[in-house]
């Protein structure tokens, strides 16, 4: 019975990805509701079977016995839920999506809570983390597979206006950017792969596949899908990543940890150098598909600045779920998507995930998703300095890299599906650590 239980959790958790894209994306609203209530159905199925490791934690939780990290993340989601009610009382979004927002994020919390066992231990705690990671492998190779076989997607705004790969122009080809069959559109699809290519990395250098050629077949998978959607923020993200953690490991290195101040010195010269010459940099120029090398978002982020400055007490709680159209920010440059494939151009985002948070959540919610960011960042930290459990640097580079790409998308908000609840999910475990972690418990262990 166990076995069946086990292997029914991977099946579920690995396919919901996919499965969520598939529903989202089909167009007849009563089909979509009707496969989205089955598929939630299933999960709630899930979690029942599992109700023993969420009751012990929901328990923990609010009796306000646990950390710090636990509070604000109860305090963050509630912001969440509320500024989604807000949507709709206001009538930004209809009755029906954002019940289906409410039941779909309140499914996956309670569901990654459930799957952590009871007992929140580094090796066995982790499995549930990893499963979203690998469902996350699972729907990038699907989306290849799927496109080899002739398959597209359909319904992006990028489609005629920005369709040429310019990343891999420099290399001699010539190919119009993928819209991959279920991917939500180019730009986040980018986001999603470079957050899986990161991730199958790691897995392969610290050993969490049992199959080698599986964890080769992600990284191949995920580099191209990466590379053909030609999403420049996510190809950034996943290069600076890469450094960081390189960076961090040499830090504890007694041997490299004085070569690590030099050598960000050195980066952050280069990038300045880089940054001060955008104007008159062929390179940078040739890169550029709209208004500026950023495709328009450093416009938009100007504009939020300038919104920023103008205090007034709407933003201390922020302005809800579409917080920018709900402000009327949006209205200050939809002028920059007249023309494209959208009849709702005040709807786009602000193309930046902590403005994002601000207009949404306000000065409160802000500061409440930096504790919990601080504090992520900090237990990563702290286990794998005392423990050197190495599986902690693959969902380190997960933080760091959202945390990055946060800085051209929505990575780590809820208009991010695919990202955000891996993000989730290990945030949620590191709330749930003991304080003390004992090295012991590290020896002779593993997450495979």
């Amino acid at each position: 019975m166990m076995i069946s239980k086990l292997r029914l959790q991977r099946i579920l958790l690995i396919s919901s990805m996919s499965l969520m894209t598939i529903i989202y994306k089909i167009q007849i609203g009563s089909i979509r509701n009707l496969f989205l209530v089955i598929f939630i159905s299933a999960l709630w199925c899930l979690i029942y079977w599992n109700r023993r490791n969420l009751l012990f934690h929901l328990k923990y939780i609010i009796s306000l016995k646990q950390k710090l990290v636990s509070f604000t993340i109860v305090l963050f989601m509630i912001m969440i839920f509320m500024s989604i009610v807000r949507a709709s009382v206001f009538g930004f979004i209809s009755i029906q999506f954002a019940i289906n927002l409410v039941f779909t994020w309140l499914t996956f919390i309670i569901l990654i809570i459930s799957l952590i066992p009871s007992n929140v231990e580094i090796h066995s705690g982790f499995h549930a983390v990893k499963y979203f990671l690998f469902a996350l492998h699972f729907y990038i190779a699907l989306n290849v597979i799927l496109h080899i076989m002739g398959l597209s997607g359909s319904m992006d705004i990028y489609n005629d206006r920005y369709g040429k790969a310019l990343v891999l122009g420099y290399f001699g080809l010539e190919m119009e950017r993928i819209l991959f069959p279920l991917a939500p559109g180019i730009t986040s699809f980018g986001i999603i792969s470079g957050l899986s290519f990161i991730t199958g990395y790691y897995f392969l250098k610290r050993k969490i596949y049992n199959n080698k050629i599986i964890a080769i077949l992600v990284i191949i998978t995920s580099f191209f899908a990466l590379i053909t959607t030609d999403s420049r923020g996510a190809i950034f993200s996943v290069i600076i990543t890469l450094i960081l953690i390189s960076l961090y490991t040499l830090s504890l290195n007694n041997k490299g940890k004085y070569l690590v101040l030099p050598i960000f010195i050195l980066l952050s010269l280069f990038t300045y150098n880089i940054l001060i010459s955008i104007p008159n940099f062929s390179v940078m120029e040739s890169l550029s598909r709209g208004e500026d090398i950023a495709s328009g978002r450093t416009i938009i982020w100007f504009h939020t600045f300038d919104f920023i400055r103008d205090y007034n007490l709407s933003h201390l709680f922020g302005y809800g779920y579409m917080g920018h159209v709900a402000s009327n920010l949006s209205e200050r440059y939809k002028y920059l998507f007249f023309g494209w494939d959208t009849s709702t151009p005040e709807k786009v985002s602000l193309h930046n995930a902590l403005l994002q948070i601000f207009i949404d959540y306000g000065y409160i919610g802000t500061l409440l998703f930096v504790v919990i960011l601080y504090f992520s960042l900090k237990y990563c930290h702290r286990l794998y300095k005392h423990s050197k459990y190495s599986p902690i640097i693959a969902f380190l580079s997960v933080i760091i890299y959202l945390s990055v790409s946060g800085l051209f998308s929505l990575s780590y908000n809820i208009y991010f599906f695919h990202c955000f609840i891996p993000f989730l999910a290990i945030v949620i475990l590191f709330s749930l650590l003991p304080m003390k972690i004992d090295r012991q418990s590290f020896i002779n262990t593993s997450i495979i």
